[in-house]
């Protein structure tokens, strides 16, 4: 039996990776501690593998953000489609007003 010095726990000799240059011949912590180890030192070297999921949120909230950028600018154009139409419906309007007024 082995103590573990990071988690503490009394572990079987088989719960230890190897390491030669130990006395013992064994590393210091059990192997669930060294995976540990090893995935928070992947997190805090690699950027793209901090969090996926929240480079996956990212990704998604680019890609709303970008749908959002193009559907306002359609909305303002259509704004402005309508404002056009308007102003032309009201020219329309005033030429039949003419029109009238000059037909009587």
């Amino acid at each position: 039996m082995k103590s573990c010095s990071r988690c503490g726990k009394q572990k079987k000799e088989s719960a230890f990776y190897k390491n030669a240059r130990t006395k013992s011949g064994l590393r210091s912590e059990c192997m669930e501690c060294t995976k540990e180890l090893a995935r928070l030192y992947r997190i805090k070297t690699r950027p793209d593998t901090r969090d996926s999921i929240e480079n996956e949120f990212l990704r998604e909230f680019a890609e709303i953000a970008s749908l959002c950028e193009k559907l306002l600018v359609l909305v303002k154009k259509a704004e402005r489609d309508f404002k056009t139409a308007k102003l032309h419906q009201s020219e329309k309007e005033l030429e039949l007003q003419s029109a009238s007024v000059n037909l009587q």
